[in-house]
């Protein structure tokens, strides 16, 4: 009797095993780029499966190497999400590597992303003309800044893009990845509002930046950058360039300087030298922020906060 009943019990052991790996047999296997892409992927798969990610730390997404453990994760991926070759130029390759199997979903053409063109390096003609920084639907221009994370309504199209593509793989968990993109999308929309608040107090105050990364967070609540060290990052900008801006960082009126934890800080010590130019930090990728669904609501909330610490008096 004793025997029977270990059997049925294994027996019953045996069919929740096969029922639970047949629910999870449709589930795709997913990579993000980046922890903002990674953040917001995670959120929509929440419940069903944990998204792998690719550049983690302080790596430059312009500049990267994959370690063997993430090439051999990019190599069983079935979705690849990434904003797209002008940003992630070390996955142009290894995406081309992979075979039809994988879909790569370029970010910044789906449908609802808004595209700004990159501005000069030095100090910005005028925040005023939107010339060299006008927004642009869909397809990309030449030019265009790819950060398009740091505007949360974007974020908000990638969410949605992302669950249509998770449901048409999956099927059966469908329904979630709608769901938690439906509520994703209401606390992006809360967290636009809130740190809307919180910068309208400094949006006359003019800032330095390292290179010009932020240009979709600045577009969205209407902050004021006066100029950039740099157009991209991994290149030194010229002794000529930081002359030129010693030389009108006093026409320009700049209150703080800030860099990025990516990159050498020595640079923005040069230029401020002998000035009352405060300088902090931003970072545009949440180097030092743990992966997950969290992160990007940690990411714009500490940018928030680093420009207004800096540009607030005490």
């Amino acid at each position: 009797m004793a025997r029977r009943s270990a059997l049925a019990w294994l027996g019953i052991c045996l069919a929740g095993w096969v029922m639970m790996e047949s629910a999870w047999a449709g589930v795709p296997r997913v990579v993000a780029s980046i922890k903002p892409i990674h953040s917001l992927l995670a959120g929509v798969m929440a419940g069903v499966a944990e998204p792998g990610l690719l550049l983690t730390g302080s790596g430059s997404p312009h500049a990267y190497a994959l370690r063997p453990s993430q090439a051999q994760l990019l190599r069983k991926a079935d979705v690849v999400f990434w904003v797209g070759e002008e940003l992630e130029t070390f996955l142009i390759k290894p995406l081309q590597s992979l075979g039809s199997h994988a879909k790569k979903i370029p970010l910044h053409q789906v449908d609802g992303i808004q595209l700004l063109q990159s501005r000069e390096g030095g100090l910005f003609a005028s925040n005023d003309d939107h010339s060299d920084h006008e927004a642009h639907p869909g397809h990309p221009h030449a030019n265009q800044n790819m950060h398009i994370w740091l505007d949360p309504q974007n974020a908000r199209a990638m969410i949605a893009a992302m669950a249509g593509v998770l449901g048409e793989l999956d099927p059966q968990n469908a329904s979630r990845y709608h769901q938690n993109a439906a509520a994703g999308i209401t606390q992006l929309q809360m967290l636009e509002q809130d740190l809307g608040n919180q910068l309208a107090p400094i949006q006359k105050k003019p800032y330095l930046l390292f290179h010009d990364a932020y240009a979709y967070f600045e577009h969205r609540f209407g902050l004021h950058p006066v100029g950039a060290l740099s157009i991209h990052p991994e290149q030194k900008p010229s002794a000529k360039r930081i002359y030129d801006i010693r030389q009108g960082i006093a026409a320009s009126g700049a209150e703080c300087i800030f860099s990025e934890p990516q990159f050498e800080p020595a640079l923005v010590a040069t230029l401020i030298r002998g000035t009352e130019v405060k300088k902090a930090t931003l970072d545009p990728l949440g180097a030092q922020l743990t992966p997950g669904k969290e992160a990007y609501t940690q990411l714009l909330t500490h940018l928030a906060k680093s420009l207004t610490d800096c540009l607030l008096p005490p």
